[in-house]
């Protein structure tokens, strides 16, 4: 059900992995049976008494030690083929790499990304002045790590992030990935924007709740991220970034709470595929999008 082929070899190595991870189980699994059943073999027939139970005895331990011998190396012989397959892709799977590019899909590579972020640095400058010591988003205190003094700052609204530098650059010098399309770069950041948002009342002290600490939410919401994106088909991998700066974000950052996913995230992302549309057209070579 992957859309790139990126995530479908992905897939196929998980589900190898975890095939092979099952198989090493049900065959420990098997022999620890075999010691078990005859063991307990060799508990009834020594309580049984008789002239025979001591020779019953030492032939069920015989075939006993046999089988678990036979057990061990099969288990052995599939752990070390296991082991040989893997360390064997680190080698690298033979594919030749991407030729040098045109200098003018550099050219068009620097001009596109230097565009996009100029828009979104210019715009952001002066959405600041118009929104800095704004009732609604009230004002914030920062602490100094070295003197712990805090100081108290007006909150504002801002536009540039660092994640925003990466989707200029993919929408720019790799139109035709599927990673770059419009529904992957709005829906990528929606999703992410809202794990972020949502699991930031788990570590942020601000809500007294405070469960789990933020250096365990910053990992877990770029992995729920990427999760829940690949099952959608929506790929969008800058929009990690996006989770971590908030998550791990500077008090500016985390004082506009809610507004974070609509200003900067979705309207950073309408207005970097809108500067992509108009200028990757412009060449002859290039098309974007390829799909809404």
């Amino acid at each position: 059900f992957a859309k790139t082929t990126a995530f479908q070899n992905l897939l196929t190595q998980s589900m190898r992995t975890a095939y092979c991870a099952l198989n090493l189980q049900k065959c420990i699994d098997s022999w620890t049976s075999l010691i078990f059943d005859t063991r307990d073999v060799q508990m009834e027939f020594i309580g049984a008494g008789g002239h025979n139970a001591p020779r019953l005895s030492q032939e069920g331990s015989y075939s006993s030690a046999h089988r678990d011998a036979a057990a061990l190396k099969a288990w052995d012989k599939r752990l070390r083929h296991f082991l040989r397959k893997y360390f064997k892709k680190f080698k690298g799977q033979r594919v030749v790499p991407p030729r040098p590019s045109s200098w003018g899909t550099a050219f068009y590579s620097f001009i596109g990304t230097y565009l996009m972020v100029f828009s979104l640095t210019s715009i952001g400058n002066r959405v600041k002045d118009a929104t800095m010591g704004t009732d609604a988003l009230g004002n914030f205190t920062k602490t100094d790590f070295i003197t712990t003094e805090t100081e108290e700052f007006e909150g504002w609204f801002f536009l540039m992030i660092n994640s925003m530098g990466a989707v200029s650059a993919m929408i720019a010098a790799a139109p035709s990935s599927p990673l770059a399309q419009p529904r992957n770069v709005f829906f990528g950041h929606l999703i992410a924007g809202v794990i972020a948002l949502l699991l930031d009342y788990l570590c942020n002290p601000k809500f007294d709740l405070n469960y789990i600490p933020p250096w365990v939410v910053a990992p877990m919401c770029p992995g729920l991220s990427m999760g829940l994106q690949a099952k959608l088909g929506i790929l969008h991998p800058p929009s990690c970034s996006a989770c971590v700066i908030y998550t791990m974000g500077l008090p500016h950052i985390k004082n506009i709470g809610w507004y974070y996913l609509a200003c900067p995230l979705l309207l950073d992302s309408v207005i970097l595929i809108l500067i992509a549309c108009i200028f990757n057209n412009l060449s002859e070579d290039r098309s974007y999008p390829l799909y809404w």
